[in-house]
């Protein structure tokens, strides 16, 4: 008995081994699983040009005066040269910035958090300071120029605001 009871089971054994495996059609489909970047990753895609961003937030009022007066040594011409490539740069960058965190299912705890920033960082990005106050060290004295770089510093101020609340995850 004890002899049949191990042939049986040797059998079960190597019936289940030999068996094919059940067609994929016929189990149903799979689940759909979402994944979500993490906080960090979302985080990361603005903590790479938020010290660059502060830093022309805080120079932007003195760069003005730096185009509109003239500086007095060439320190500061140097410094106003500068200024206006940052500024060209701040534009380019917020871009980027929307469009890496498109690629991303942001996760519903930062979703509020980016949609501010995203507004501020589109309005940053939409105007192309290149066009609008010219290819030069210096930008171009025109209304239109004038009038770009003081909604600038208007936005400035709310983006200072939203990369406040970025703090925790920066």
């Amino acid at each position: 008995m004890k002899r049949a009871f191990v042939i049986v089971a040797a059998v079960l054994i190597l019936a289940g081994c030999a068996s094919e495996p059940e067609p994929e059609s016929s189990r149903g489909p799979e689940p759909t699983v979402v994944e979500y970047a993490t906080e960090n990753q979302v985080a990361s895609v603005i903590a790479e040009y938020e010290p660059k961003w502060r830093e022309v937030i805080e120079e932007s009022t003195e760069c003005r005066f730096l185009w509109v007066l003239g500086g007095s040594t060439i320190a500061e011409e140097i410094h106003g040269d500068v200024c206006f490539m940052q500024e060209k740069t701040i534009g380019i960058t917020a871009q980027l910035v929307l469009r890496d965190w498109e690629a991303l299912n942001v996760p519903e705890s930062l979703q509020s958090l980016v949609t501010d920033t995203s507004t501020v960082l589109r309005e940053i990005g939409r105007g192309d300071l290149k066009t609008i106050c010219g290819e030069a060290s210096r930008p171009v004295e025109t209304d239109e120029c004038n009038s770009e770089l003081a909604g600038r510093n208007m936005l400035y101020s709310q983006l200072e605001s939203s990369l406040n609340k970025w703090s925790p995850y920066l």
